[in-house]
């Protein structure tokens, strides 16, 4: 009887220090999230790659931010600008392949500076707070350089920008296999916020 009191005792112990430390964790996720928002501050958040395509929603709803795909929208702007300058797409597809020729990744990377150029400046002039996700390709194509920037505390930016980085569990946010800018600093968001704000979406 008395070792199976002790038992009980010790599970509701657990239980509520479990409990009590999820709720500060998601109290101080918030409260830096606010914080990042008030002082137009550059976050890299980190998620659990399971919860990456719940995360970004629950951000968005959340915090008021918009959702930049660098993937999608570098994409499009690509097309636009090889029409624009007569470059056949499968010329493109080509040049991007492990092994092209140097002068075909050349041309690459020139058409994807003129293409990245309405991208980045939405990165750095864009009055709302932006949720930067699917950022593979900055790093790929040698544009990492403007979240770089933006990660500067000495950079002046007219809002928030936070840079979302699947994980694996543990891991450290990197993109490609490059650190992430403002790793040292980066925020893990709480699985349980994620799974709290899907439930109550679906409520």
């Amino acid at each position: 009887m008395l070792a199976t009191l002790l038992s009980s005792s010790r599970g509701r112990t657990v239980t509520s220090l479990s409990e009590s430390a999820t709720g500060r964790e998601l109290v101080d996720f918030e409260r830096r999230m606010r914080l990042s928002l008030q002082e137009r501050g550059f976050v890299t958040l980190s998620v659990n790659y399971r919860y990456y395509l719940d995360a970004i929603p629950a951000l968005r709803t959340r915090f008021g931010a918009e959702t930049l795909d660098v993937t999608a929208e570098l994409l499009t702007a690509m097309r636009a600008t090889a029409d624009a300058l007569g470059v056949d797409w499968s010329l493109v597809r080509r040049a991007d392949r492990p092994g092209a020729a140097p002068q075909d990744a050349a041309n690459l990377r020139r058409l994807v500076a003129l293409a990245a150029a309405g991208l980045e400046e939405r990165l750095t002039t864009e009055p709302e707070p932006l949720l930067v996700v699917e950022a593979a390709p900055l790093p790929r194509y040698d544009r990492l350089a403007v979240l770089e920037r933006l990660a500067d505390k000495a950079t002046a930016r007219p809002a928030a920008r936070w840079l979302l980085l699947p994980v694996e569990r543990g891991g450290a946010p990197h993109l490609e296999d490059r650190p992430a800018p403002a790793i040292l600093s980066a925020l893990k968001i709480p699985t349980k916020w994620i799974e709290t704000h899907r439930r109550s979406k679906a409520s």
